[in-house]
């Protein structure tokens, strides 16, 4: 349907076919003893490509995709005149493998821990010694991969084999018959070999990989015409509006659809695995925010069916969204914790949107869902694209989207080339993101497109150009992401910065100093307390903000396996914040080791992820602690359920204007309980703004209160993005696991959001 990209970090690895990586890797010309944690890649003697291959470290906040090497059949146009069709902008040798083209946007790349994204299907058309990736490889330039297969109509084992082995499906060739990509010459055949071979035949190990989407393209859809004309049953009106692609019946049919459809993704990843073992790409998703989910939501349609069965008398009400159900959120995130369950993490989720159909249910859909996955840990990134071609709202070159208010809606404009009118659009959509509270420093802006704007090939990509790709880019990052409070470096002045990166958006490349080196990463792993949770601190000196830790098991990275990304973000106490060199700034982290179990006996690493570049050091005491085997709990008849008491707890208050802190607990249950927070009144009032899990470290007066014993009942709960309810009052109800009252904490109404 489209291209797809990534999040972050990202580093090529490529290995001269039938020879050691290790060995290839000896010969290198970088300096192995200084490369950092998080993968560095450079070009061997024989023009090889090596790197650790490290997992990806660091959390982009800026990428960008540009629509050179759409060499997929969808992504090609017919010319005008001719009807032949050409591939869109060419290809990234052609255009990006002159790094004189975007000297900024490189460093801009690198200063938000940015990535270039790519197609898998461009990866056929580029040659391992020269050209973009030589271009990646010098500058250190992290790529994410997109692989296209998802949206098509066969289970995730045999996409696999295709897409990473080029081996045919049982419907044949999946390049011919899928994508019209049938025994190409101008590029290396993916048929035999898959889509990571270069065209001189380097295989490629990306150390990141994004899918496309699969829901709910290969949902059944319903008709809201059909659905309002039908007379009958409830059943039999579903039965006559819904449409469903036969081939998608087929796929895992013992399953309930959507259940089959996210078991396709740890089908693809188990493959991915055995072929790339540990050097496993990091994992990420593309995920739809339009209106087309509530069309193919069945069980959403069965809810408003049941509460107003003349609902559906008018097709209108369907289709303008009148009671939408949302439920896409809850759907991303049974898939997170399914392939979580099955030892993948997601790592990220670029949402794809469509902006101009209804603002206001995209803009509820991304509050959702950032605040869904917050509470798993997974990073939101959002695709700033829209679709300009003749399917698209905008089908004319003089047609730009704006925003009106609080609405992005399309105009014609004269006098504006189509390129810059591209670009406008994008500054519109990011300014949206902005104004809704959106846009913090925990977004990725993945900037980019998939369809023929803007148009340029060879130098005229050039960020010099306005409207040009890497114009675009320069002019979002310049405007919303170096001003993020996630640049400090930036904000304080240690660049020539927003001035001299304004400048290349009207013609100059402009120039950015070298920021001095802020001080190492530090930390301390406390331990691992009630068989539960790993504690400690982590930070980076001097530098004000809170910074990733990755854990790994049995060894430091590269080494050990990789176990999850975690925000040393929860309250410090004065101590650390003087070893840290910050003032009020939170640096501690709780992890839960639930999902570790595997991996009993194993001892724990973990590295501090530097926001600057800096060496991802492993923290003081990694390797003296072990994950605990778990305990086997022994069931005794006659012993009765346990009910507790009353749901109690209280609202410590609201910390460095990012953290609510509290805790909860049922009485004399030894057990962590849910909270619900509400903004502006109480649950029946106020606006529901998530589900937390009160599951962190405790003291002993909490479990004197609570009459339990090494039982964690504190929470921390981000508020990112709830500017929009600034001002407004903070509830938080304890959630009964017995049946029993859903009672507020105290002090419930007491605190504001800032």
């Amino acid at each position: 349907m489209k291209g797809t990209i990534l999040r972050t970090f990202f580093s090529v690895s490529v290995c001269v076919l039938l020879i050691n990586c290790n060995s290839a890797e000896q010969s290198s010309n970088i300096n192995l003893s200084q490369r950092k944690d998080r993968g560095i890649q450079g070009l061997t003697a024989n023009g090889s490509y090596v790197s650790t291959n490290a997992p990806v470290m660091g959390r982009s906040l800026f990428s960008i995709t540009p629509n050179q090497g759409a060499a997929n059949s969808w992504y090609k146009l017919p010319e005008p005149n001719t009807g032949e069709v050409k591939v869109v902008n060419g290809h990234l040798d052609e255009s990006f493998g002159d790094p004189t083209r975007w000297p900024l946007l490189l460093k801009n790349l690198k200063a938000a821990n940015g990535t270039f994204n790519l197609f898998a299907s461009e990866i056929g058309h580029l040659s391992a010694g020269s050209g973009f990736l030589k271009v990646a490889a010098e500058n250190q330039l992290p790529l994410s991969v997109e692989v296209p297969g998802f949206t098509q109509c066969a289970d995730g084992a045999a996409l696999a084999e295709a897409e990473l082995y080029g081996r045919p499906i049982p419907s044949g060739n999946f390049f011919c018959t899928h994508l019209g990509l049938c025994s190409p010459t101008d590029r290396k055949d993916p048929s035999g070999a898959g889509w990571f071979v270069t065209r001189d035949n380097i295989p490629i190990v990306p150390n990141e990989i994004i899918f496309d989407e699969r829901m709910p393209n290969l949902l059944p859809s319903f008709d809201a015409g059909i659905l309002a004309q039908t007379t009958g049953s409830w059943s039999d009106r579903k039965s006559q509006a819904k449409t469903d692609r036969t081939c998608a019946q087929t796929l895992n049919p013992t399953q309930p659809r959507l259940e089959g459809l996210q078991d396709d993704y740890i089908e693809y990843l188990s493959a991915a695995r055995q072929k790339w073992s540990d050097r496993m790409p990091r994992v990420s998703l593309h995920w739809n925010v339009n209106p087309g989910w509530e069309w193919h939501d069945e069980m959403c349609l069965d809810k408003i069916y049941q509460q107003n069965p003349s609902f559906f008398l008018d097709k209108n009400n369907l289709w303008l969204l009148k009671s939408p159900c949302h439920n896409s959120v809850e759907y991303l995130k049974q898939l997170i914790l399914r392939v979580r369950n099955a030892g993948f993490n997601v790592h990220s989720v670029m949402m794809d949107v469509d902006w101009t159909y209804d603002t206001a249910y995209v803009v509820e859909n991304l509050k959702r869902l950032k605040a869904m996955l917050s509470g798993l840990g997974v990073q939101l990134g959002i695709n700033v694209v829209i679709a300009f071609d003749k399917n698209g709202p905008c089908p004319t070159p003089d047609c730009e989207v704006f925003l009106n208010g609080k609405t992005l809606s399309t105009r014609k404009t004269a006098g504006i080339s189509t390129n810059e009118l591209y670009e406008r659009s994008l500054l519109q959509i990011t300014k949206l993101l902005q104004q809704e509270g959106i846009l913090d420093g925990s977004v990725q802006l993945r900037v980019g497109s998939w369809s023929e704007r803007p148009s340029e090939t060879g130098a005229r990509v050039s960020e010099s150009i306005p409207g040009s790709m890497a114009h675009t880019a320069n002019k979002i990052f310049s405007v919303f992401v170096s001003k993020s409070e996630s640049f400090p470096a930036m904000n304080s002045g240690t660049t020539q910065g927003t001035s001299n990166i304004a400048s290349s958006t009207s013609g100059s490349a402009g120039t950015v100093t070298s920021t001095p080196p802020v001080e190492e990463i530090i930390g301390n792993i406390d331990g691992v307390f009630n068989g539960q949770q790993i504690q400690g601190w982590a930070c980076q000196k001097s530098l004000s903000q809170s910074i990733l830790v990755h854990v790994y098991l049995g060894g430091s990275a590269g080494i050990g396996v990789f176990a999850g990304e975690f925000s040393a973000n929860l309250t410090s106490d004065s101590g650390v914040s003087a070893l840290c060199g910050t003032s009020g700034i939170a640096h501690r982290f709780v992890i839960p080791i639930s999902t570790m179990s595997a991996h009993a006996g194993k001892s724990i690493f973990i590295h501090g992820i530097s926001p600057t570049g800096l060496e991802n050091k492993a923290i003081t005491r990694s390797g003296s602690f072990q994950i605990p085997t778990p305990t086997v709990a022994v069931a005794t008849v006659s012993a009765p359920l346990q009910q507790g008491g009353d749901v109690i707890g209280d609202i410590d208050g609201v910390f460095n204007g990012q953290q609510i802190q509290g805790w909860a607990c049922q009485k004399s249950l030894s057990q962590s309980i849910l909270v619900h927070v509400y903004l502006g009144g109480a649950a029946g009032v106020g606006v529901f703004a998530g589900e937390f899990r009160a599951n962190l470290y405790t003291d002993a007066g909490v479990s004197a209160v609570c009459r339990t014993s090494g039982v964690p009942h504190r929470f921390v709960i981000p508020i990112s993005g709830t500017s929009a309810q600034s001002g407004k009052l903070i509830y938080i109800h304890g959630i009964s696991p017995t049946g029993g009252e859903n009672k507020l904490t105290t002090r419930s109404g007491v605190f504001r959001i800032p």
